[in-house]
Protein backbone atom coordinates (compact mmCIF):
# COMPACT_ATOMS: atom_id res chain seq x y z
CA UNK A 1 0.00 0.00 0.00
CA UNK A 2 2.81 2.50 0.69
CA UNK A 3 5.04 2.07 -2.27
CA UNK A 4 3.61 3.43 -5.35
CA UNK A 5 2.14 1.18 -8.20
CA UNK A 6 3.48 1.44 -11.38
CA UNK A 7 1.15 2.99 -14.00
CA UNK A 8 -0.63 0.16 -16.21
CA UNK A 9 0.21 1.19 -19.51
CA UNK A 10 -2.91 1.26 -21.42
CA UNK A 11 -1.14 0.99 -24.77
CA UNK A 12 -0.13 -2.67 -24.64
CA UNK A 13 -2.46 -5.60 -25.63
CA UNK A 14 -3.23 -6.55 -22.31
CA UNK A 15 -5.16 -3.52 -21.97
CA UNK A 16 -6.68 -3.21 -25.19
CA UNK A 17 -7.86 -6.88 -24.93
CA UNK A 18 -9.34 -7.00 -21.60
CA UNK A 19 -10.73 -2.92 -21.84
CA UNK A 20 -11.95 -3.42 -25.72
CA UNK A 21 -16.03 -2.50 -25.66
CA UNK A 22 -16.65 -3.59 -21.87
CA UNK A 23 -14.32 -3.60 -18.69
CA UNK A 24 -13.03 -6.28 -16.70
CA UNK A 25 -15.22 -5.28 -14.42
CA UNK A 26 -17.96 -6.38 -15.84
CA UNK A 27 -17.11 -9.79 -16.59
CA UNK A 28 -19.85 -11.52 -14.64
CA UNK A 29 -17.98 -14.95 -14.53
CA UNK A 30 -15.35 -14.69 -12.49
CA UNK A 31 -12.55 -14.71 -15.31
CA UNK A 32 -9.93 -12.67 -15.82
CA UNK A 33 -9.05 -11.87 -19.20
CA UNK A 34 -5.18 -12.53 -20.19
CA UNK A 35 -3.13 -15.34 -22.64
CA UNK A 36 -0.62 -15.87 -19.41
CA UNK A 37 -1.27 -16.07 -15.61
CA UNK A 38 1.61 -13.20 -16.04
CA UNK A 39 -1.27 -11.38 -17.93
CA UNK A 40 -4.08 -11.42 -15.20
CA UNK A 41 -1.87 -10.40 -12.70
CA UNK A 42 -0.66 -7.49 -14.28
CA UNK A 43 -4.37 -6.67 -14.99
CA UNK A 44 -5.42 -6.81 -11.38
CA UNK A 45 -2.76 -5.10 -10.21
CA UNK A 46 -3.88 -2.43 -11.92
CA UNK A 47 -7.00 -2.80 -11.13
CA UNK A 48 -6.19 -2.70 -7.49
CA UNK A 49 -4.89 0.07 -7.45
CA UNK A 50 -8.81 1.46 -7.39
CA UNK A 51 -9.54 -0.50 -4.80
CA UNK A 52 -10.84 2.62 -1.73
CA UNK A 53 -8.28 0.58 0.72
CA UNK A 54 -6.02 1.82 -1.51
CA UNK A 55 -6.24 5.63 -1.39
CA UNK A 56 -8.68 6.13 1.35
CA UNK A 57 -6.00 7.88 3.87
CA UNK A 58 -5.02 10.14 1.07
CA UNK A 59 -8.53 11.74 0.80
CA UNK A 60 -10.23 10.70 4.35
CA UNK A 61 -11.19 14.17 4.85
CA UNK A 62 -13.16 14.65 1.79
CA UNK A 63 -15.06 11.47 1.32
CA UNK A 64 -17.16 9.10 3.52
CA UNK A 65 -16.44 7.42 6.48
CA UNK A 66 -15.69 4.37 5.66
CA UNK A 67 -14.39 1.12 7.74
CA UNK A 68 -12.45 -1.75 6.28
CA UNK A 69 -12.14 -5.72 7.05
CA UNK A 70 -9.48 -7.49 5.17
CA UNK A 71 -9.68 -10.09 3.58
CA UNK A 72 -7.71 -13.50 3.32
CA UNK A 73 -7.54 -15.81 0.96
CA UNK A 74 -8.94 -18.57 2.71
CA UNK A 75 -12.07 -16.17 4.06
CA UNK A 76 -12.57 -15.15 0.99
CA UNK A 77 -13.09 -18.80 -0.03
CA UNK A 78 -15.29 -19.06 2.90
CA UNK A 79 -17.17 -15.67 2.09
CA UNK A 80 -17.97 -17.46 -1.38
CA UNK A 81 -19.28 -20.53 0.13
CA UNK A 82 -20.99 -18.44 2.43
CA UNK A 83 -23.19 -16.45 -0.31
CA UNK A 84 -23.89 -19.09 -2.85
CA UNK A 85 -24.30 -22.80 -1.28
CA UNK A 86 -24.14 -21.75 2.38
CA UNK A 87 -22.48 -24.42 3.55
CA UNK A 88 -19.65 -24.14 6.26
CA UNK A 89 -18.47 -26.80 8.87
CA UNK A 90 -19.14 -26.03 11.82
CA UNK A 91 -15.35 -24.81 12.33
CA UNK A 92 -15.53 -22.60 9.08
CA UNK A 93 -18.61 -21.26 10.73
CA UNK A 94 -16.61 -20.36 13.83
CA UNK A 95 -14.29 -18.79 11.78
CA UNK A 96 -16.62 -16.68 9.67
CA UNK A 97 -18.24 -15.21 12.41
CA UNK A 98 -15.56 -14.19 14.38
CA UNK A 99 -13.87 -12.92 11.64
CA UNK A 100 -16.20 -11.44 9.48
CA UNK A 101 -19.73 -11.37 11.06
CA UNK A 102 -19.14 -9.86 14.32
CA UNK A 103 -16.55 -7.19 13.01
CA UNK A 104 -19.05 -6.51 9.99
CA UNK A 105 -21.99 -6.50 12.44
CA UNK A 106 -20.17 -4.08 15.27
CA UNK A 107 -19.34 -1.48 12.23
CA UNK A 108 -22.82 -1.10 10.91
CA UNK A 109 -24.18 -0.73 14.43
CA UNK A 110 -21.67 2.07 14.33
CA UNK A 111 -23.56 4.19 11.78
CA UNK A 112 -26.49 5.81 12.72
CA UNK A 113 -28.46 5.99 9.69
CA UNK A 114 -27.07 2.59 7.90
CA UNK A 115 -24.60 1.94 5.79
CA UNK A 116 -23.27 0.81 2.13
CA UNK A 117 -20.88 -2.60 2.09
CA UNK A 118 -19.08 -3.58 -0.57
CA UNK A 119 -16.31 -5.29 -1.97
CA UNK A 120 -14.07 -4.28 -4.87
CA UNK A 121 -17.23 -3.25 -6.53
CA UNK A 122 -21.16 -2.89 -4.80
CA UNK A 123 -23.58 -5.63 -5.33
CA UNK A 124 -25.94 -2.88 -7.49
CA UNK A 125 -27.01 -5.59 -9.93
CA UNK A 126 -29.00 -6.98 -7.19
CA UNK A 127 -31.64 -4.72 -6.85
CA UNK A 128 -33.91 -6.47 -8.79
CA UNK A 129 -33.09 -9.95 -8.23
CA UNK A 130 -33.77 -9.61 -4.30
CA UNK A 131 -37.89 -10.92 -3.98
CA UNK A 132 -39.97 -7.60 -3.12
CA UNK A 133 -37.07 -5.14 -2.49
CA UNK A 134 -37.09 -2.65 -5.41
CA UNK A 135 -40.83 -2.96 -5.20
CA UNK A 136 -40.75 -2.08 -1.33
CA UNK A 137 -38.94 1.02 -2.02
CA UNK A 138 -40.93 2.01 -5.39
CA UNK A 139 -43.60 2.33 -3.48
CA UNK A 140 -41.96 4.54 -1.13
CA UNK A 141 -40.96 7.18 -3.62
CA UNK A 142 -43.53 7.08 -6.17
CA UNK A 143 -46.42 7.98 -3.68
CA UNK A 144 -46.13 11.48 -4.39
CA UNK A 145 -45.14 11.30 -8.26
CA UNK A 146 -47.24 11.60 -10.64
CA UNK A 147 -47.30 8.93 -13.24
CA UNK A 148 -47.36 10.63 -16.03
CA UNK A 149 -44.37 12.62 -15.67
CA UNK A 150 -41.74 10.14 -16.60
CA UNK A 151 -38.68 12.58 -16.13
CA UNK A 152 -40.11 13.02 -12.48
CA UNK A 153 -40.59 8.93 -12.06
CA UNK A 154 -36.78 8.41 -13.28
CA UNK A 155 -35.73 10.37 -10.42
CA UNK A 156 -37.86 8.57 -8.23
CA UNK A 157 -36.93 5.38 -9.21
CA UNK A 158 -33.07 6.12 -8.83
CA UNK A 159 -33.63 7.32 -5.27
CA UNK A 160 -35.07 3.81 -4.67
CA UNK A 161 -32.16 2.08 -6.53
CA UNK A 162 -29.66 4.01 -4.14
CA UNK A 163 -32.24 3.01 -0.97
CA UNK A 164 -31.93 -0.60 -1.90
CA UNK A 165 -28.21 -0.73 -1.12
CA UNK A 166 -28.68 0.96 2.04
CA UNK A 167 -28.16 -1.69 5.03
CA UNK A 168 -28.74 -2.25 8.57
CA UNK A 169 -27.56 -5.62 9.85
CA UNK A 170 -25.18 -8.23 8.39
CA UNK A 171 -28.11 -10.44 7.24
CA UNK A 172 -29.51 -8.06 5.04
CA UNK A 173 -25.62 -7.75 3.68
CA UNK A 174 -25.47 -11.17 2.91
CA UNK A 175 -28.86 -11.25 1.21
CA UNK A 176 -27.38 -8.66 -1.12
CA UNK A 177 -24.29 -10.33 -2.00
CA UNK A 178 -25.70 -13.53 -2.71
CA UNK A 179 -27.75 -12.15 -5.36
CA UNK A 180 -24.98 -10.20 -6.98
CA UNK A 181 -22.72 -11.61 -9.81
CA UNK A 182 -20.32 -8.90 -9.53
CA UNK A 183 -19.72 -9.72 -5.76
CA UNK A 184 -19.59 -13.35 -6.28
CA UNK A 185 -17.32 -12.15 -9.49
CA UNK A 186 -15.01 -10.56 -7.19
CA UNK A 187 -14.57 -13.19 -4.77
CA UNK A 188 -13.94 -16.05 -7.83
CA UNK A 189 -11.16 -13.62 -9.41
CA UNK A 190 -9.68 -12.74 -5.59
CA UNK A 191 -8.65 -16.73 -5.62
CA UNK A 192 -8.04 -17.07 -8.87
CA UNK A 193 -4.45 -16.31 -8.65
CA UNK A 194 -1.66 -17.29 -6.54
CA UNK A 195 -2.58 -16.11 -2.90
CA UNK A 196 0.50 -13.54 -2.78
CA UNK A 197 -1.78 -11.58 -5.40
CA UNK A 198 -4.54 -11.59 -2.85
CA UNK A 199 -6.35 -8.40 -2.37
CA UNK A 200 -9.69 -7.66 -1.49
CA UNK A 201 -11.30 -5.90 1.75
CA UNK A 202 -15.10 -5.77 2.76
CA UNK A 203 -15.89 -2.31 2.50
CA UNK A 204 -18.25 -0.68 4.65
CA UNK A 205 -19.36 3.12 4.15
CA UNK A 206 -21.52 5.51 6.28
CA UNK A 207 -24.82 5.68 4.16
CA UNK A 208 -25.44 9.39 2.77
CA UNK A 209 -28.28 10.26 0.85
CA UNK A 210 -27.22 12.40 -1.57
CA UNK A 211 -29.27 14.91 -4.14
CA UNK A 212 -29.09 11.98 -6.82
CA UNK A 213 -29.12 15.74 -9.29
CA UNK A 214 -25.58 16.74 -7.53
CA UNK A 215 -24.43 13.51 -8.04
CA UNK A 216 -20.98 14.14 -10.61
CA UNK A 217 -18.19 12.80 -12.51
CA UNK A 218 -14.96 14.30 -13.28
CA UNK A 219 -12.62 13.95 -16.16
CA UNK A 220 -8.62 14.45 -15.13
CA UNK A 221 -6.12 14.08 -17.52
CA UNK A 222 -2.45 15.00 -16.71
CA UNK A 223 -3.80 15.90 -12.96
CA UNK A 224 -6.00 18.42 -14.82
CA UNK A 225 -9.61 18.49 -14.50
CA UNK A 226 -11.09 19.34 -17.95
CA UNK A 227 -14.86 18.02 -17.91
CA UNK A 228 -17.77 17.22 -15.90
CA UNK A 229 -20.57 15.79 -16.51
CA UNK A 230 -23.82 15.00 -14.53
CA UNK A 231 -24.13 11.23 -13.65
CA UNK A 232 -27.35 10.22 -14.28
CA UNK A 233 -27.91 11.25 -18.26
CA UNK A 234 -31.51 10.43 -18.91
CA UNK A 235 -32.14 12.91 -16.07
CA UNK A 236 -33.71 16.32 -16.34
CA UNK A 237 -32.88 18.10 -13.21
CA UNK A 238 -34.21 21.92 -12.81
CA UNK A 239 -32.06 22.72 -10.04
CA UNK A 240 -28.70 21.51 -12.06
CA UNK A 241 -29.76 23.71 -15.30
CA UNK A 242 -30.73 26.48 -12.33
CA UNK A 243 -27.43 26.31 -10.74
CA UNK A 244 -24.84 25.18 -13.48
CA UNK A 245 -22.83 28.32 -12.89
CA UNK A 246 -22.13 28.04 -9.07
CA UNK A 247 -22.11 24.46 -8.93
CA UNK A 248 -18.85 24.12 -11.43
CA UNK A 249 -17.16 26.83 -9.53
CA UNK A 250 -17.75 24.96 -6.48
CA UNK A 251 -16.00 21.87 -8.12
CA UNK A 252 -13.45 23.58 -9.23
CA UNK A 253 -12.63 24.78 -5.98
CA UNK A 254 -13.09 21.63 -4.27
CA UNK A 255 -10.52 20.09 -7.28
CA UNK A 256 -7.72 22.67 -6.37
CA UNK A 257 -8.29 21.99 -2.54
CA UNK A 258 -8.04 17.80 -3.04
CA UNK A 259 -5.74 17.40 -6.24
CA UNK A 260 -2.65 17.43 -3.86
CA UNK A 261 -4.21 14.47 -1.91
CA UNK A 262 -4.49 12.32 -4.82
CA UNK A 263 -1.61 9.59 -4.76
CA UNK A 264 1.04 10.86 -7.23
CA UNK A 265 0.56 7.70 -9.52
CA UNK A 266 -3.20 8.55 -10.48
CA UNK A 267 -2.13 10.74 -13.40
CA UNK A 268 -5.27 10.83 -15.67
CA UNK A 269 -8.34 9.37 -13.87
CA UNK A 270 -12.02 10.13 -13.22
CA UNK A 271 -13.53 11.11 -10.49
CA UNK A 272 -16.98 10.65 -8.77
CA UNK A 273 -18.19 13.55 -6.55
CA UNK A 274 -21.51 13.92 -4.92
CA UNK A 275 -22.27 17.89 -3.66
CA UNK A 276 -24.64 17.47 -0.79
CA UNK A 277 -27.38 20.23 0.77
CA UNK A 278 -25.13 22.46 2.33
CA UNK A 279 -22.92 22.23 -0.95
CA UNK A 280 -20.56 20.63 0.68
CA UNK A 281 -18.46 18.23 -1.55
CA UNK A 282 -17.23 14.75 -1.07
CA UNK A 283 -15.01 12.41 -2.94
CA UNK A 284 -17.35 9.19 -4.01
CA UNK A 285 -14.59 6.84 -5.79
CA UNK A 286 -11.65 7.46 -7.97
CA UNK A 287 -12.51 5.05 -11.22
CA UNK A 288 -9.72 4.38 -14.04
CA UNK A 289 -9.88 6.81 -16.83
CA UNK A 290 -11.10 5.03 -19.93
CA UNK A 291 -14.36 3.95 -21.68
CA UNK A 292 -14.59 1.32 -18.97
CA UNK A 293 -15.87 3.52 -16.17
CA UNK A 294 -18.12 5.89 -18.66
CA UNK A 295 -18.41 8.70 -20.10
CA UNK A 296 -21.07 10.06 -19.39
CA UNK A 297 -22.26 13.00 -22.02
CA UNK A 298 -19.05 12.65 -23.28
CA UNK A 299 -17.49 10.45 -26.21
CA UNK A 300 -13.74 8.86 -25.48
CA UNK A 301 -13.72 8.44 -29.13
CA UNK A 302 -15.32 11.42 -30.50
CA UNK A 303 -14.53 14.28 -27.83
CA UNK A 304 -10.67 13.05 -27.07
CA UNK A 305 -9.77 16.75 -27.92
CA UNK A 306 -12.22 18.16 -25.17
CA UNK A 307 -11.57 15.28 -22.19
CA UNK A 308 -7.86 15.51 -22.80
CA UNK A 309 -7.13 19.33 -23.33
CA UNK A 310 -9.94 21.47 -22.48
CA UNK A 311 -12.67 22.47 -19.89
CA UNK A 312 -16.72 22.01 -20.41
CA UNK A 313 -19.09 21.25 -17.92
CA UNK A 314 -22.59 19.35 -19.43
CA UNK A 315 -25.70 18.80 -18.22
CA UNK A 316 -29.30 17.58 -19.60
CA UNK A 317 -30.92 21.29 -20.54
CA UNK A 318 -34.04 19.63 -21.64
CA UNK A 319 -36.56 17.27 -20.34
CA UNK A 320 -35.87 13.49 -21.95
CA UNK A 321 -38.90 11.70 -20.28
CA UNK A 322 -37.03 8.32 -20.54
CA UNK A 323 -39.32 5.57 -21.40
CA UNK A 324 -39.65 2.85 -19.29
CA UNK A 325 -39.17 -1.28 -20.70
CA UNK A 326 -38.86 -4.85 -19.51
CA UNK A 327 -39.37 -5.86 -16.02
CA UNK A 328 -38.90 -2.21 -14.20
CA UNK A 329 -41.86 -1.16 -16.42
CA UNK A 330 -44.12 -3.78 -15.31
CA UNK A 331 -42.77 -3.06 -11.59
CA UNK A 332 -43.59 0.90 -11.86
CA UNK A 333 -46.73 -0.05 -13.22
CA UNK A 334 -47.83 -2.90 -10.29
CA UNK A 335 -46.83 -0.30 -7.90
CA UNK A 336 -48.91 2.52 -8.95
CA UNK A 337 -51.84 0.46 -9.40
CA UNK A 338 -51.10 -1.02 -5.78
CA UNK A 339 -50.86 2.67 -4.23
CA UNK A 340 -54.31 3.64 -6.42
CA UNK A 341 -55.98 1.19 -4.64
CA UNK A 342 -54.64 2.00 -1.39
CA UNK A 343 -55.75 5.25 -1.96
CA UNK A 344 -58.92 4.12 -3.19
CA UNK A 345 -59.91 2.15 0.20
CA UNK A 346 -58.90 4.82 2.21
CA UNK A 347 -60.98 7.32 0.77
CA UNK A 348 -63.82 4.95 1.01
CA UNK A 349 -62.63 4.06 4.80
CA UNK A 350 -62.71 8.19 5.23
CA UNK A 351 -66.11 7.98 3.71
CA UNK A 352 -67.39 5.44 5.74
CA UNK A 353 -66.14 7.09 8.89
CA UNK A 354 -67.96 10.32 7.73
CA UNK A 355 -71.18 8.81 7.38
CA UNK A 356 -70.83 7.26 11.27
CA UNK A 357 -70.43 10.77 12.42
CA UNK A 358 -73.03 12.15 10.72
CA UNK A 359 -75.59 9.36 11.37
CA UNK A 360 -74.17 9.61 15.27
CA UNK A 361 -75.02 13.38 14.91
CA UNK A 362 -78.51 12.62 13.97
CA UNK A 363 -79.74 9.97 16.49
Amino acid sequence: KNSKPEQFNLQNNISLRAMEGVSVQHVEDGTIPGNTVEDKIELMRYWNQFNLDQYYDDIENYTFKSEFIPLTYELAKLFLNKITIDKLTDEEEEIFESKITKPLGDIIKSFDDGAFVRLQRSPKDCIDKVPGLLKTHLKQVLNEVDSNDNNKVYIAVRKAFLQCLRVGSVDEVYELFSYSSRIISDLKRATQLPESEFNLQIVIREFTNIPISRELRCFVFNRKLTAITQYYTNCYFEDLVNNKDVIENAILDFYDDIKESIPDHFENYILDIAMNDDQSINVVEINPYGEQTGSGLFDFHKEKDILENGFEFRIVTKNKSPEFTGMLKDQIQQVYSELDNNNNNNNNNNNNDKSKEESSCII
